[in-house]
């Protein structure tokens, strides 16, 4: 029954989101997982749940996560790429989510990355974003839960660069009035793949 039950998506998560599995989602005291998935929502379960001991512990013998680990970050863009997706097919609460969870990871990933790095780096040229993200992924790796299919820092790096999580802009900048901008080059959706994205500060090398 404990084996059926750990892979049956029968949890009712914060936010009113669709039911998940136990291993999917995490234990309220990992407070960062709020922080990373933009408040929590479809992160956690339910407050009902987490406010019954019995069953909060009955849900980590099952598998709730009891600690981050790199593939929450994954895990936390893939949500957004969903999110992305399903604004582009016209539904404007998804391209708010969207935005709203890309902005907390790129938070989450940046205060990380610099802790391990150092506050001098930056995301600029060189190869710089990609040193960020394997920041990330170093210092994360070593608070798992013990997880046996971690990706590896190239991985990903590689998967952060396809899936589509980083905020971007639909229309110029309301500090460059003058910022060259085709009327073609308007975003479907207000997040974008990280590998097609550029840093605020190089907006004039990338104008239309």
């Amino acid at each position: 029954f404990a084996a059926a039950a750990a892979e049956a998506e029968f949890v009712s998560t914060l936010g009113d989101g669709p039911a998940r599995r136990p291993r999917d989602l995490y234990h309220p005291d990992v407070s960062g997982a709020a922080e990373l998935f933009g408040g929590g929502d479809g992160a956690y379960p339910s407050r009902a749940l987490t406010a019954a001991p019995d069953v909060l512990d009955a849900l980590t013998k099952l598998g709730l996560r009891t600690a981050l680990s790199v593939e929450a970050v994954l895990d936390a863009a893939r949500a957004v790429d969903a999110l992305a997706e399903a604004a582009i097919n016209g539904d404007a609460d998804a391209a708010v989510r969207a935005r709203t969870r890309g902005a907390a990871l790129c938070v989450y990933l940046d205060a990380r990355a610099h802790a391990v790095l150092g506050k001098g780096t930056t995301g600029g040229g060189g190869g710089g974003g990609a040193q960020l993200l394997l920041g990330a992924a170093t210092m994360l790796g070593g608070r798992g839960a013990g997880r046996q299919n971690a990706p590896a820092p190239s991985q990903l790096v590689a998967e952060l660069a396809r899936l589509r999580w980083v905020p971007v802009f639909n229309a110029p900048p309301d500090d460059s009035p003058d910022f060259p901008w085709s009327s073609g080059s308007s975003h479907r959706s207000c997040v974008s793949p990280a590998q097609h994205a550029r840093p605020l500060h190089e907006r004039w090398l990338v104008s239309a």
